[in-house]
């Protein structure tokens, strides 16, 4: 029913806006019928396209519950409106075996998203970014004659809303954002023409949208996988959480012992992320659901008759656990509606009100609230302080446990089993050099990432040429073959070639007249990459333009690239492998200070800067995030890394140690600290220095020189100078 009034409601705003299918200056997008007013949001916009794309998913939840889940976890289900059938004008219906939450209930199956596909953010087309943009979009409209009438309207609304901003003293107030946006939402509505410059806005930065997008999947995997994962196990190991009932007073009990674990032994994890507490209640909701549901022991059976939710609603079936932030402003209302519940029906006891705070502030601020409306003495309230104290640093340690191979605590003086290939092929890109022996540096070094140096072979210049990378590749695949190999890192830099149909790497000394010859086929890339025989891979592409100059001249069909996504597409294939490149396809990568832009972050991130967890190691995902995060920052926004697929990956593994290993904070690492970078390797400063050497001994060598010309200069300009020294050399001889 919803479904069908939400559509009938998108119907007749997309009719109220007749240029919808036929713009000039932009091109169609469902989400332009969320800028026209405020009644359409992200959540009809999720509806709508859910139900376009319903077959597509039900396909691949029956796919993933067949391949991976037992048969008691699966159920038949039939599903209705699956598909539209566009000849005879009627919805369809389909049969699906989908995973089940809880097989005694019917119809209580599940249905999966990719995680490309999931967010729980904004659209990237909103109604809120146009209030905000309206004046820098109203001046992009190169029609002059509308760009005038815009601007004037909406500075006439705005004057029209000065008088009623107004102090009690009648003196006038600051307009703010608040009074700009809605001038702006009244000028809208008067010119609707301006929502296509707006869509044109978004458009020419959709580069933007892309690095968004992938980060809030990495971070989506952060927060609801590896910090939910880590919580939940270590409640399940360390407590009797999950063997507990949840009727009333089994409730109150779990909520003492999920208190209890969340104070004393650092499990507050679960309430901050990138090292911040998470003040979005609907995000707290979620990971709290999830830890409350995660029955991770097969002892006991447990009936859940919980429901958590943010915020009340009524319901005779289900014992309600309110969750609430102390510092939620709508939580007196909240309180207010929860006091009525509970002097109508305390005997029924049917909810627990549990309030999150991070800080005494905040809790003397709820007992305030509470005691003001007489609830203060009521035993179904349950506290939890949030804080992250110094005192619980040490029993971090609980959480810094990991269910993946790598989980004991490393000692400095530990190796990381792990491989490396690292290409640089300079030529006339010699910050590419640079670049493949700085990350080298970063790995080999014991007091950060903390690879055997025999394990990573490092190729430059007239040792990068084709037949050399083809046999380290060889050699790392029989390495693969022989013994286990854990992690396994391909970074290359250099250029990139492509005819169109076939892409290719560029090794030193190639020749596009010879390309069988010098350069290296996207084929036989692939094939190298597929035949290591790592749990996990990650392939880096720094595939460049040299200085962010892009050369895209044509030379016997082959075009410079950065590496397309077919090409992407064919290096994903198979589990455990995390493919990134260093830019978009029509971006170019920006060049640095020491090394190019993308690889300062690398090797910050492979240094543990971007770590959420001390636990010594750099995990993909929070590499990932640092680099979709900082590259672009550190490149004014010009430079986005591609990430292709992370679908397949099963696990959020370590990439590296950071520290050696070692479960504490290496200088510079955190944000807060003075110490901004880790990029200038020990071994690039050694090389530093030595120059500096070198280039110190030349400098005195130049000085005595250009004495030397100063008193011949001196001697040849004065005649008599010149007569007394030849005289003195006389006398001497």
């Amino acid at each position: 029913a919803n479904w069908r009034h939400r559509s009938l409601f998108f119907v007749s705003t997309l009719d109220s806006h007749n240029k919808f299918g036929n713009e000039k200056i932009s091109k169609s997008h469902l989400e332009k019928v969320t800028l026209i007013n405020d009644g359409v949001g992200k959540d009809n916009i999720s509806d709508f396209t859910t139900n376009l794309i319903k077959e597509y998913l039900l396909n691949y939840t029956q796919t993933f519950a067949q391949t991976y889940l037992p048969k008691k976890f699966r159920q038949v289900h039939g599903i209705e409106k699956v598909r539209f059938n566009y000849k005879t004008k009627v919805w369809e219906d389909g049969i699906y075996e989908l995973p089940n939450y809880d097989n005694s209930i019917k119809d209580n199956y599940v249905i999966l998203t990719p995680s490309n596909l999931l967010t729980k953010d904004e659209n990237w087309i909103n109604r809120e970014d146009l209030l905000t943009r309206f004046q820098k979009v109203a001046y992009s409209v190169d029609d002059q004659v509308l760009k005038t009438r815009v601007t004037d309207y909406f500075e006439d609304r705005l004057s029209k809303i000065s008088p009623k901003v107004k102090k009690k003293d009648g003196s006038d107030k600051k307009l703010t954002a608040k009074h700009r946006r809605q001038a702006a939402s009244e000028t809208i509505e008067e010119f609707p023409e301006i929502l296509d410059y707006f869509l044109k806005y978004k458009e020419e930065n959709r580069k933007e949208a892309d690095a968004t997008s992938s980060l809030k999947v990495v971070q989506s995997k952060l927060l609801y996988l590896k910090q939910f994962s880590r919580l939940a196990k270590n409640l399940s190991d360390t407590t009797d959480f999950y063997d507990i009932p949840t009727n009333y007073n089994g409730c109150l009990k779990k909520l003492k012992t999920l208190k209890d674990f969340i104070e004393k032994t650092g499990g507050n994890e679960i309430f901050h992320f990138d090292k911040k507490p998470v003040t979005d209640e609907n995000n707290l909701s979620i990971l709290f659901r999830m830890t409350w549901k995660a029955h991770l022991t097969e002892k006991v059976a447990i009936s859940d008759n919980a429901e958590i939710i943010t915020s009340w609603k009524k319901s005779k079936t289900k014992l309600k656990i309110v969750l609430k932030l102390s510092a939620n402003s709508a939580l007196k209302k909240t309180l207010e509606k929860l006091r009525d519940v509970y002097e109508d029906s305390v005997s029924e006891q049917e909810y627990i009100l549990v309030i999150v705070h991070y800080s005494n502030e905040e809790l003397n601020s709820v007992k305030s609230i509470l005691n003001s409306l007489g609830m203060s003495k009521h035993k179904n309230i349950v506290y939890i302080n949030a804080e992250k104290k110094d005192e619980v640093k040490e029993s971090k340690e609980i959480l810094a446990t990991s269910s993946d191979d790598n989980s004991a605590f490393i000692s400095k003086t530990a190796k990381f089993n792990g491989y490396g290939l690292l290409v640089g092929v300079g030529s006339d890109l010699p910050v590419t050099v640079d670049d493949a022996t700085a990350i080298h540096d970063v790995l080999i070094d014991p007091k950060r990432a903390a690879y055997s140096p025999q394990n990573i072979q490092l190729l430059t210049e007239s040792n990068a040429k084709r037949q050399d990378i083809l046999d380290a590749f060889n050699k790392l695949i029989k390495k693969s073959e022989q013994s286990s190999i854990d992690t396994a890192i391909i970074y290359y830099s250099g250029h990139g070639w492509t005819d169109g149909k076939e892409y290719y790497l560029a090794p030193f000394g190639y020749n596009i007249v010879l390309p069988k010859e010098t350069l290296i086929s996207g084929k036989e890339f692939s094939s190298k990459i597929n035949a290591i025989k790592a749990k996990k891979l990650l392939v880096i592409l720094d595939c460049c333009f040299a200085g962010g100059i892009p050369v895209t001249k044509d030379v016997k069909g082959l075009i410079k690239s950065n590496p397309p996504r077919d090409f992407l597409d064919k290096l994903s294939r198979g589990g455990g492998k995390v493919i990134i490149a260093s830019s978009q396809q029509d971006e170019v990568s920006w060049t640095g200070t020491p090394y190019s832009a993308f690889t300062n972050c690398l090797i910050d991130a492979f240094s543990g800067k971007g770590t959420i967890y001390y636990d010594g190691y750099a995990k993909i995902f929070e590499i990932l995030s640092y680099l979709f995060r900082e590259v672009p920052r550190a490149t004014s926004y010009k430079q986005h890394p591609l990430l292709n697929s992370i679908d397949k990956l099963s696990e959020d593994f370590a990439v590296c140690y950071y520290a050696g290993g070692l479960k504490s904070i290496p200088d510079g690492s955190n944000s807060n600290s003075n110490v901004t970078s880790f990029s200038v390797t020990s071994s690039k400063l050694f090389r530093l220095k030595e120059k500096l050497e070198d280039l110190e001994a030349n400098r005195k060598l130049l000085r005595i020189k250009a004495n030397r010309y100063f008193i011949t200069i001196a001697i040849e300009s004065d005649l008599t100078l010149k007569i007394k020294l030849d005289s003195i050399a006389i006398v001497m001889k």
